[in-house]
Protein backbone atom coordinates (compact mmCIF):
# COMPACT_ATOMS: atom_id res chain seq x y z
CA UNK A 1 0.00 0.00 0.00
CA UNK A 2 1.41 3.41 -1.18
CA UNK A 3 1.68 6.18 1.46
CA UNK A 4 0.26 9.30 0.73
CA UNK A 5 1.21 13.11 2.05
CA UNK A 6 2.93 13.87 4.80
CA UNK A 7 1.97 13.59 8.90
CA UNK A 8 0.55 17.08 9.85
CA UNK A 9 0.63 17.57 13.78
CA UNK A 10 -0.88 19.89 15.99
CA UNK A 11 0.77 20.23 19.86
CA UNK A 12 -0.33 22.53 22.01
CA UNK A 13 0.81 22.92 25.50
CA UNK A 14 -0.86 24.37 28.28
CA UNK A 15 1.47 25.07 31.44
CA UNK A 16 0.10 26.94 34.73
CA UNK A 17 1.79 26.91 38.36
CA UNK A 18 0.47 28.86 41.26
CA UNK A 19 3.08 29.44 44.06
CA UNK A 20 1.29 29.09 47.35
CA UNK A 21 4.27 30.72 48.82
CA UNK A 22 7.83 30.78 49.04
CA UNK A 23 8.51 27.09 48.60
CA UNK A 24 5.18 25.71 48.09
CA UNK A 25 4.03 25.36 44.57
CA UNK A 26 0.75 23.33 42.50
CA UNK A 27 1.16 23.00 38.87
CA UNK A 28 -0.67 21.81 36.10
CA UNK A 29 0.21 20.41 32.56
CA UNK A 30 -1.70 19.51 29.51
CA UNK A 31 -0.27 18.42 26.30
CA UNK A 32 -2.17 16.93 23.42
CA UNK A 33 -0.67 15.94 20.14
CA UNK A 34 -3.07 15.80 17.42
CA UNK A 35 -1.62 13.29 14.28
CA UNK A 36 -2.86 13.62 10.85
CA UNK A 37 -1.18 11.01 8.12
CA UNK A 38 -2.56 9.49 5.06
CA UNK A 39 -4.22 12.86 3.61
CA UNK A 40 -6.52 13.01 6.52
CA UNK A 41 -7.14 9.30 6.54
CA UNK A 42 -5.86 8.15 9.97
CA UNK A 43 -6.32 10.71 12.51
CA UNK A 44 -5.96 10.05 16.63
CA UNK A 45 -4.30 12.10 19.29
CA UNK A 46 -2.32 11.48 22.72
CA UNK A 47 -3.12 13.61 25.26
CA UNK A 48 -0.83 13.79 28.67
CA UNK A 49 -2.40 15.88 32.05
CA UNK A 50 -0.12 16.30 35.04
CA UNK A 51 -1.13 17.56 38.50
CA UNK A 52 1.69 18.57 41.12
CA UNK A 53 2.71 19.95 44.22
CA UNK A 54 5.98 21.27 45.55
CA UNK A 55 7.69 21.85 48.59
CA UNK A 56 10.93 23.17 46.85
CA UNK A 57 13.61 22.14 46.47
CA UNK A 58 13.14 19.01 48.55
CA UNK A 59 10.05 16.94 47.51
CA UNK A 60 7.47 17.21 44.95
CA UNK A 61 4.63 14.69 44.57
CA UNK A 62 2.75 14.40 40.16
CA UNK A 63 -0.17 12.17 39.59
CA UNK A 64 -0.09 12.23 35.39
CA UNK A 65 -2.44 10.72 32.99
CA UNK A 66 -1.86 9.77 29.72
CA UNK A 67 -4.21 8.85 27.02
CA UNK A 68 -4.56 7.86 23.43
CA UNK A 69 -7.30 7.44 20.70
CA UNK A 70 -4.60 5.78 18.16
CA UNK A 71 -6.68 2.29 18.55
CA UNK A 72 -9.35 3.59 17.13
CA UNK A 73 -7.29 3.63 13.89
CA UNK A 74 -5.37 -0.08 13.84
CA UNK A 75 -5.78 -2.89 15.57
CA UNK A 76 -4.70 -2.61 18.99
CA UNK A 77 -4.59 -4.91 21.83
CA UNK A 78 -2.77 -2.93 24.55
CA UNK A 79 -3.64 -0.24 27.12
CA UNK A 80 -5.30 3.35 26.04
CA UNK A 81 -4.72 4.62 29.16
CA UNK A 82 -1.98 4.57 31.93
CA UNK A 83 -1.89 6.51 35.12
CA UNK A 84 0.84 7.27 37.60
CA UNK A 85 2.23 8.34 40.82
CA UNK A 86 5.67 10.15 41.16
CA UNK A 87 7.76 10.71 44.39
CA UNK A 88 10.65 13.05 43.53
CA UNK A 89 12.51 13.72 46.74
CA UNK A 90 16.31 15.90 46.58
CA UNK A 91 18.76 13.88 49.13
CA UNK A 92 21.39 16.63 49.65
CA UNK A 93 22.80 18.16 46.39
CA UNK A 94 23.75 15.70 44.63
CA UNK A 95 21.47 12.61 44.19
CA UNK A 96 17.72 12.75 43.65
CA UNK A 97 15.37 9.81 44.74
CA UNK A 98 11.94 9.06 42.54
CA UNK A 99 9.44 6.57 43.76
CA UNK A 100 6.48 5.78 40.82
CA UNK A 101 3.84 3.40 40.96
CA UNK A 102 1.26 3.09 38.51
CA UNK A 103 1.56 2.59 34.32
CA UNK A 104 3.68 4.57 32.27
CA UNK A 105 3.82 4.27 28.38
CA UNK A 106 6.82 2.88 26.47
CA UNK A 107 8.67 5.70 24.61
CA UNK A 108 10.47 8.59 24.24
CA UNK A 109 10.46 10.93 27.47
CA UNK A 110 11.95 14.41 26.62
CA UNK A 111 13.30 16.80 29.25
CA UNK A 112 15.09 19.74 27.92
CA UNK A 113 17.23 18.97 25.98
CA UNK A 114 17.73 15.59 26.88
CA UNK A 115 15.55 12.20 26.01
CA UNK A 116 15.78 9.00 26.58
CA UNK A 117 13.17 5.92 25.81
CA UNK A 118 11.80 4.26 28.51
CA UNK A 119 10.52 1.37 28.81
CA UNK A 120 6.52 0.56 29.72
CA UNK A 121 5.92 0.73 33.46
CA UNK A 122 2.85 -1.53 35.11
CA UNK A 123 3.55 -1.58 38.76
CA UNK A 124 6.52 0.30 40.76
CA UNK A 125 9.89 2.06 40.20
CA UNK A 126 12.72 2.99 42.27
CA UNK A 127 14.86 5.87 40.00
CA UNK A 128 18.36 7.22 41.75
CA UNK A 129 20.24 9.94 39.85
CA UNK A 130 23.38 11.14 41.38
CA UNK A 131 26.08 13.45 40.32
CA UNK A 132 29.33 13.35 40.32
Amino acid sequence: RQEVGLPYFLAPVFDFTYYLSEQNSIAFSLEHLWTSKYDGNLTYYDQIISLGFAHSPNISLTLTDERTTEWKTRAWSGKKNWLILSLDLALGEKHNLTLSAGSRRAGKVCSGVICTDRPALDGGEIKLLSRF
